[in-house]
């Protein structure tokens, strides 16, 4: 179960937006046009892709940031006093970790965005729905859903491809805006599931869906997955 003191932020940095903006722009042609849960448009899709990509690098920024953290010592031994064997073992020990973004732009990608060990990791994000605090709670900013009660969803197409593997893992974020509710500030990373949640035919689109509060804390998945 998730409660506010275990959401994991992520600070955009400017380098990360530019880089999600400009794959975005890059994958647009190639991705299938999506209507979702709205009316289909060319700047909407975009700004899916742009904040699919930067909830990406933000994971792939919190799982490298744990990562050096790992192996801090050997890191800093290495740049003190460089020799080949501190540097073929803490990159044995790194590689061993078997971390991997799967970037995909062109052909249609595995349905997943990350591997770590034998766990395959997809990032879900509310698209253009950003989130706002409030009194030390989060909330859409359109719909003023408090997130916690939002679900996370794998829609139904998708989800058949892994309704036989216990090791994919779906991760629930969020695009949390500044006080001013103008500039995009935090990925937040609100738990994760393993496996597919209950699947659920009452939405306008069917999907195997949970809330946000049932799903395991990101603590758990750093413990899962060693990092």
């Amino acid at each position: 179960m998730v409660d506010y003191s275990d959401l994991v932020k992520v600070s955009i940095m400017p380098k990360m937006e530019q880089t999600a903006s400009f794959l975005a722009e890059i994958r647009l042609l190639y991705e299938y046009p999506r209507k979702g849960y709205g009316k289909y448009q060319i700047e909407s899709h975009l700004k899916n892709l742009e904040n699919g990509y930067l909830a990406e690098l933000a994971f792939l920024k919190l799982i490298t940031d744990r990562i050096k953290g790992k192996y801090r010592q050997q890191i800093i031994e290495l740049n003190q006093e460089y020799s080949e064997d501190k540097a073929k073992v803490l990159f044995d020990s790194i590689n061993n970790e078997k971390f991997a973004y799967m970037l995909v732009i062109g052909q249609p990608d595995e349905g997943y965005d990350f591997k770590i060990k034998q766990f395959l990791i997809d990032i879900k994000t509310y698209g253009t729905d950003y989130i706002i605090s409030k009194e030390n709670r989060y909330f859409t900013q359109n719909k003023k859903n408090e997130i916690l009660e939002l679900n996370l969803l794998i829609d139904a197409r998708q989800g058949k491809k892994w309704e036989n593997n216990s090791e994919i893992i779906f991760i629930q974020s969020f695009i949390e805006l500044d006080s001013q509710n103008k500039k995009k500030e935090n990925v937040i990373f609100a738990g994760y599931h393993k496996g597919l949640p209950k699947y659920n035919d009452k939405f306008p689109n069917p999907a195997y869906a949970c809330k946000v509060r049932e799903l395991n804390t990101m603590n758990d998945l750093f413990n899962l997955i060693g990092v």
